[in-house]
């Protein structure tokens, strides 16, 4: 991946949270949370693309809402381009709405299937006010369309007249639509076949090339994430793990989820150790995440310590950050 160290910061998340109260079946009123994320801090430069990796129920989706502000975090600052935006008025935030884009996981549910492909594109033109005519409309809609691979005819179609791979098409027509900096991609590829996969990361791939798109991408499959990211950070029971350059992370991880989740992966290129690392055991609940170390449960080098601290994420090498209390189990 290219060498994105000297662009500037365009996304900066500094200890994000996110609890979801839920009401207990008593008589009386008792709230408990479902500790989705809890003190997430990174940051995103210009024209990078970070992927964010982990098991079902990491937090991972409700990140990627809350960096568009598609949900309001609990607690925690989210700074896009120098500005805050989680303290931008309704006015401001639509404005800033033009330059974050979100793509859905499922092209099947997130299209309406009672507007053609033309009007679900067109509606994102006409909202910003990037078409003055109906006719300039729909030769920016055409464009769009044959930019994502897909013909300008297929505007008079409905969603469901076409296959999942061409349905996320249109979906990333409809993101790029308003020539966003950022783009949010919640598991993009993950509902489709393996050969349209590959098709639509390519795609995506050639968008940020081409548009210095700036991307969170977000994933479980490790074999995806390394042909698209430059960086990647781990998430566990909606905390950070790891954060570090992509080949660094598959070369030589730091942290033992990392290296479970890699060596449970068995066509992912990378050096393997003698043992392979299999976790025992499923993810917590987040209505009660364990103490210290959210990890330490199905960790094999777990300490006494690691139910007692919080791990910060910190540096551990160029590039690279690690929430771990040891240091003596680095590959």
């Amino acid at each position: 991946m290219l060498d994105r160290s000297d662009a500037f910061v365009l996304l900066d998340v500094r200890g994000v949270k996110k609890h979801f109260p839920i009401r207990g079946k008593s008589v009386l009123p008792s709230w408990r949370y479902v500790q989705a994320v809890n003190d997430v801090s990174f940051q995103v430069r210009h024209s990078e693309v970070l992927a964010v990796v982990g098991e079902s129920g990491s937090g991972k989706t409700t990140l990627g809402r809350m960096l568009i502000r598609l949900l309001q975090p609990t607690e925690g600052a989210i700074t896009f381009d120098g500005a805050d935006l989680l303290g931008m008025d309704r006015k401001t935030m639509r404005r800033t709405r033009r330059r974050m884009q979100f793509i859905f996981q499922d092209p099947y549910s997130s299209l309406n299937p009672y507007m053609t492909v033309g009007e679900t594109i067109g509606e994102v033109l006409e909202v910003h006010g990037l078409a003055k005519t109906k006719r300039g409309r729909e030769e920016r809609v055409g464009e769009l369309l044959e930019i994502v691979g897909l013909r300008p005819s297929a505007a008079m179609r409905y969603p469901h007249e076409f296959s999942g791979g061409q349905r996320q098409r249109i979906g990333i027509a409809r993101a790029i639509s308003a020539d966003p900096d950022f783009i949010v991609a919640d598991e993009p590829v993950s509902a489709l076949d393996v050969s349209v996969q590959a098709q639509i990361l390519n795609l995506l791939t050639d968008l940020r090339e081409r548009m210095g798109l700036t991307m969170v991408f977000i994933s479980h499959d490790l074999a995806v994430v390394r042909h698209i990211a430059d960086r990647v950070a781990v998430m566990y029971l909606g905390r950070v793990m790891e954060i570090a350059p992509v080949d660094d992370l598959f070369d030589r991880p730091l942290h033992p989820y990392t290296e479970a989740l890699l060596s449970a992966v068995p066509t992912v290129e990378r050096r393997r150790t003698t043992n392979r690392r299999v976790l025992s055991g499923d993810i917590p609940s987040p209505l009660s995440p364990p103490s210290g170390c959210v990890f330490r449960t199905r960790c094999p080098y777990a300490l006494d310590d690691c139910a007692k601290v919080v791990p910060p994420l910190e540096p551990r090498g160029p590039g690279r950050l690690k929430a771990c209390i040891r240091d003596d189990i680095v590959n």
